[in-house]
């Protein structure tokens, strides 16, 4: 199955996701995430979050009532 094309965004992300993946063995909290682009709110990592998702680059999964923030899963190509 061919993968959806990402926004350079989304590539940007994905690509930071892959990189502290490969030097923490963990994958980053959504603070991490939004630190790293300058983004004010943890709201604009769940939306990149959600389209990686949806695209199928990472798998989220629901760890608890309401998620956990490293529960993410690089799909790989």
């Amino acid at each position: 199955m061919q993968k959806m094309p990402l926004t350079p965004k989304q590539l940007k992300v994905l690509q930071f996701l892959k990189a502290f993946y490969n030097e923490n063995e963990f994958m980053p909290s959504y603070r991490e995430i939004a630190e790293n682009f300058d983004l004010k709110s943890t709201n604009s990592v769940f939306d990149y979050l959600n389209r990686l998702d949806q695209k199928g680059y990472i798998k989220r999964f629901k760890v608890g009532r309401y998620g956990g923030t490293r529960a993410l899963e690089l799909i790989s190509d």
